[in-house]
């Protein structure tokens, strides 16, 4: 039997938002640092509009708004140069000026898109920024009183907006009708409710210098918690697709990452395993707690290991309830320690939910990173509650179930202005103020976590994109990374070295040439990867002034299980041939030819090792290189 440790029951949750801290998380303090500079902010002022039809839903939430989405207008922000939309201001209006919303927000850290996505069909593909983008901010003129976290996908946006003393809105698609909702979640007729107990057995407390140590130094700022998640079969069946699934958790992942964000706490998706085939988690009994033990139980015992720090299994097979297996799940000699199970269904509500899924997420989570409920008799320094909304005082040492009407320290009252994260404050009406995030001393409790977990890898510092025009010139080395595509039209001079690495795609335009003596190593590899092409020292080249028709090389399939085909773009004006290659991760070439351009080419690589292989396309004016995984 593995080790197990039970932590959490269920929660339904309610939004709302205030500061405690004056100075501001470095994601808001960059936003307004880029106002301070002059910096561009892309302005879209009609992505929603206010729709003239109200559908005919039952338990319709009051002072909801009905909205048309303009996918127009998210094709243009697709269509933007890469950093024309790294800052945008977002407005949101409806028309009885109910809702009045100018939303100054930030696009995630490029690290954010770096992650993989694997089913158990044995399909694998690579996060991108490709028709979606992820946004967090603020409210104009509120941004110590506010929250906001807005994703961007071609059919439907879906986020929250969570401001002091309102509540907290949720923003999206309906279920099975493209118009959008807005609508503050207090406003729900009926919320998901939970039902399930709680089963706590943990001697887990907090010293005087933990609790008061805020840890807001580079040792959280700079580190980067990736979390492994993985998907039952049912959200793919309601789904539908692979993608419809990445979409949805994801959206739902940069909710709960902007409320880390906002503790200073960074925090990405490393890979996302979607069930597309029968999982192995096989309890249906729903309530009472037996059903998140057994679940979390089957969850570690098909998990030997995760690509990540922390592991969370996500199912909609219940709107509200979770449970986490220890306080100390980073670095944990047991992964079994590391895991959390969050059912996050909404599908039986037509209106948009996140609300609650982002509360599980992000509590669950937070246990992992070793906090406690805020009405346990840990805090403070003297082991009495921070807030009287649990109905049980959890005792510091709990070795039996909590009972409904236990009383192990002073029970303080309800927080007036909503609970924190590690709150139950959902249970008694004040509900959950995701402005007040953890609150301060289980904030320092979890960043003191993160801080002194020496497993936990610094955050990829590389932009999305990247374009290089200045030249290198002699004794000067160029080191230059992009997470997902990098452009150049530089010199590389005699005697200088450049070293590119992309994600995906390096593309060498009209303009770039290495001088004789000169070194230009290319690599396709995550920022921070391991180099994976050879260098090679160039040898001078001509440019003329031509028009490059800058059609994409396709490969396809990718991932391959052994045949693919490279669809050749159409050359420069006046080339009619030009050359592919193929490569192992050495440089060793597989495959050298000379084609027509426009050509399509099929490449066979059965009876080769199985893994990553570059495709490189050879021209006069560019060089393009692209990975396709053979499995």
């Amino acid at each position: 039997m593995k080790h197990l440790k039970y932590l959490l029951g269920g929660f339904c949750l309610l939004l709302s938002l205030a500061s405690v801290a004056q100075e501001l998380p470095v994601f808001k303090q960059a936003i307004v640092d880029a106002k301070n500079s002059g910096r561009a902010f892309y302005e879209m002022s009609n992505v929603l509009s206010t729709s003239k039809t109200t559908p005919k839903l039952e338990n319709a939430p009051r002072n909801v708004r009905y909205f048309n989405y303009n996918t127009e207008a998210i094709q243009e922000l697709f269509r933007q140069e890469a950093g024309a939309t790294e800052y945008i201001i977002l407005l949101i209006k409806s028309g009885d000026g109910h809702i009045d919303w100018t939303l100054e927000l930030a696009e995630v850290p490029a690290s954010f898109y770096t992650h993989k996505i694997t089913t158990s069909s044995g399909e694998e593909y690579t996060g991108s920024n490709a028709r979606q983008r992820h946004y967090r901010g603020y409210v104009k003129g509120r941004a110590a009183e506010s929250l906001v976290s807005i994703s961007f996908y071609e059919d439907q946006m879906m986020g929250i907006v969570s401001i002091a003393e309102e509540g907290n809105y949720n923003l999206g698609k309906l279920e099975k009708d493209p118009q959008h909702a807005i609508y503050r979640d207090l406003d729900l007729p009926n919320p998901p409710s939970v039902e399930c107990g709680t089963n706590l057995e943990t001697t887990k407390r907090y010293t005087q210098e933990v609790l008061q140590n805020q840890q807001k130094s580079s040792a959280t700022t700079t580190k980067c918690v990736d979390i492994y998640l993985e998907t039952e079969y049912d959200v793919y069946q309601i789904k539908g697709n692979v993608n419809s699934v990445a979409n949805h958790i994801l959206g739902v992942f940069n909710q709960t990452a902007t409320i880390y964000a906002n503790e200073n706490i960074n925090m990405r998706v490393s890979q996302l395993h979607i069930w597309t085939t029968i999982d192995p988690y096989t309890n249906s009994t729903l309530c009472p707690n037996p059903f998140v033990t057994p679940v979390l139980q089957q969850f570690q015992n098909n998990t030997t290991s995760i690509n990540g720090d922390l592991g969370q299994l996500l199912t909609f097979r219940h709107p509200a309830v979770g449970i986490a297996a220890s306080f100390n799940g980073l670095c944990a000699a047991n992964v079994d320690e590391s895991l959390s199970f969050a059912s996050i269904g909404s599908h039986q509500i037509p209106f948009p939910t996140f609300s609650w899924a982002v509360y599980i997420m992000s509590h669950e989570l937070g246990h992992l990173l070793g906090s406690r409920h805020t009405h346990a008799c840990v805090w403070n320094g003297n082991n009495t509650a921070i807030d009287g909304c649990g109905s049980c005082q959890e005792p510091a040492i709990v070795t039996a179930v909590c009972s409904n009407d236990c009383n192990n320290c002073p029970r303080p009252p309800a927080p007036t202005g909503g609970g924190t994260i590690m709150s139950y404050c959902h249970q008694n009406g004040v509900g959950i103020n995701f402005s007040l995030g953890f609150g301060t001393q289980p904030g320092n409790v979890i960043r003191n976590s993160v801080a002194n977990a020496a497993c936990v890898n610094t955050c990829q510092s590389c932009a999305l994109n990247l374009t290089i025009t200045l030249p290198v010139t002699n004794g000067q080395t160029s080191n230059e990374e992009a997470s997902n595509a990098i452009t150049a039209s530089n010199i590389i001079h005699n005697g200088a070295i450049a070293n590119y690495q992309a994600g995906n795609i390096i593309t060498l335009i009209d303009g770039f040439h290495g001088e004789a003596g000169s070194e230009v190593s290319l690599r396709n590899a995550p920022c921070n990867g391991p180099v994976i092409t050879t260098q090679r020292t160039t040898q001078q080249t001509t440019t003329h002034q031509t028009n490059v028709v800058h059609n994409h090389l396709q490969l396809y399939p990718n991932p391959t299980k052994g045949t693919f085909t490279v669809s050749v773009p159409l050359s420069v004006k006046g080339e009619q041939s030009v050359r592919i290659g193929v490569y192992n991760l050495m440089g060793v070439a597989i495959m050298d030819m000379e084609v027509q351009a426009g050509a399509k080419v099929n490449v066979d690589l059965n009876g080769k090792p199985k893994g990553i292989y570059l495709v490189k396309y050879f021209s006069n004016k560019e060089v393009i290189t692209q990975k396709v995984i053979y499995k």
